[in-house]
């Protein structure tokens, strides 16, 4: 009787509480793994907007300064169209990067493209240079854009994500560079 009791406790065992643990480590495994890709997902949403924080206040910083400017009634007429000029464009850069926060919702919903747009080359890189030499003059050093070869009147890209990119490259170069120059 005693070898029978234990044979079945040692059967259920066997054949009840090893699959339904090997189970229940199973899925420990899974959620945990689950817990780490949220938490991931999170960190990167985060660090996305801490970063378009710090980016929004560039264009800015550059809007209240020239609007200081175009408060001085002494200003010369070419100060004021090159101030309007800047203030638009760093306006439209601010629009950008409200956009870019909107992208985010495009992207997880898999609603996202990529929009191409017969655009002038030389003046996509104006405006970066434009938008971005700020950053680089708040920290002492020189922003050269240097062409080898010429450049096409036109190129089929999605302007938008070329200057989302050009603006993180050249961003990265002027927030890990001390002193001297960065040179595209």
């Amino acid at each position: 009787l005693i070898f029978l009791c234990s044979f079945q406790i040692l059967l259920i065992w066997w054949t009840v509480f090893i699959p339904l643990y090997k189970t229940i480590g199973f899925q420990h495994q899974q959620i945990l793994e689950s817990v780490l890709e949220i938490e991931a997902a999170n960190r990167s949403k985060n660090d996305f907007l801490a970063n378009i924080s710090h980016e929004i206040r560039t264009p800015m910083t550059a809007i209240l300064g020239y609007t200081d400017l175009l408060q001085n009634l002494d200003a010369s007429d070419e100060e004021w169209e090159d101030a309007v000029r800047i203030i638009d464009q760093n306006a439209g850069h601010l629009l950008g990067l409200i956009d870019d926060i909107l992208d985010i919702a495009k992207i997880e919903s898999g609603k996202f493209q990529i929009q191409q747009a017969e655009t002038d080359f030389s003046q996509l890189l104006n405006e970066v240079f434009s938008l971005i030499n700020v950053k680089a003059q708040e920290k002492d050093l020189d922003l050269e854009f240097k062409f080898e070869t010429e450049i096409p009147e036109t190129v089929m890209i999605d302007p938008k994500r070329v200057k989302q990119i050009l603006f993180n490259i050249i961003g990265n170069a002027i927030k890990f560079t001390e002193q001297g120059k960065i040179l595209l």
